[in-house]
């Protein structure tokens, strides 16, 4: 493990979901739904990337210590990312179905109230997510506390897909009229 040095990249895929972070708070100052896209890519592509990397590592544990890998192991870090890359990408088919629908309305400058404080809503719960999920990493020390927090992740998913349901309607019926 020492040789591919996993720590750096798991870094290498926090600071693209930082960057990602970034960007939709400037796009939610500026009110842009290019932003908006282009930042979700560069969250979703973090928390991919971060995925990824810790089931590389969790491997890469399990071969250190001897112990075997169990499908369980995999199953919940499985479990807890997809409940933040999932939401992820399902925002970013919607913001691009409402960026086409905005262009023809020519409403690229103005978006809706809703429709803005439902993707800031997403926004703001996945990100709280992977601070908890950046925290139960680095507490593997405490089983306690890495299942509070993945039950708190686990929580605030229904938040996510209330406010991913709230965008849906907004981008199909409110920006369609109809």
């Amino acid at each position: 493990m020492n040789k591919y040095k996993i720590d750096i990249w798991l870094s290498f895929g926090k600071i693209a979901f930082a960057v990602g972070v970034i960007v939709v708070l400037l796009s939610y100052l500026y009110s842009n739904i290019h932003g908006y896209i282009s930042g979700f890519k560069w969250m979703g592509f973090g928390s991919f990337f971060i995925f990824f990397v810790s089931i590389l590592k969790l491997s890469f544990d399990s071969i250190k210590t001897g112990r075997q890998l169990t499908l369980a192991d995999v199953i919940s870090k499985v479990l807890v990312f997809s409940v933040i890359l999932v939401p992820i990408l399902i925002t970013i088919n919607l913001l691009n179905q409402s960026s086409e629908k905005l262009v023809k309305l020519e409403k690229v400058e103005k978006i809706p109230f809703m429709l803005n404080l439902s993707i800031t809503l997403v926004y703001v719960f996945i990100t709280i997510q992977a601070l908890l999920l950046s925290q139960s990493n680095e507490l593997d020390g405490d089983p306690n506390k890495e299942k509070l927090s993945h039950a708190l992740i686990l929580f605030f998913s229904i938040f996510v897909f209330f406010s991913l349901g709230e965008i849906y309607l907004i981008v199909n019926y409110y920006l369609t009229d109809g």
